[in-house]
């Protein structure tokens, strides 16, 4: 199953990452592997290498990222998945999040938040 959210500012991209850190917690995933993708300051070497983070020291993880350049929120790609991956998502260059698991309760979840947040976007909306 995947979702999408609708087109995000960089700031609303940025702003997304502790509520995705809260959607996993409450999920019992305490930790993550991220990884730079397309578009990152990074070079070619430095792309898709994965660093594994504390679920909840993701956004502390993120915010140091974008300050040393290297990720650019809506320009450049960031993974975000776990050790079995079970879930990954994806912070796309393209202005808009991705989430992609078989788990109902995340894609739920996930649905939900950006829906009241307004990112859902129509075809993601989940019936309670």
């Amino acid at each position: 199953m995947k979702i999408e959210s609708s087109p995000l500012t960089g700031v609303q991209i940025a702003e997304e990452v502790p509520a995705i850190a809260e959607i996993l917690s409450a999920n019992g995933i305490e930790d993550v592997i991220v990884s730079n993708g397309w578009g990152a300051g990074l070079t070619v070497d430095e792309l898709w290498k994965p660093f594994h983070v504390k679920t909840r020291e993701l956004a502390t993880f993120l915010n140091s990222s974008i300050g040393n350049g290297v990720f650019r929120p809506g320009n450049s790609d960031l993974f975000i998945e776990d050790e079995a991956k079970s879930f990954e998502f994806l912070l796309c260059h393209e202005s808009d999040i991705h989430l992609k698991t078989e788990n109902p309760k995340l894609i739920e979840q996930t649905a939900e938040h950006w829906a009241e947040k307004g990112y859902c976007r129509p075809e993601n909306e989940v019936n309670s």
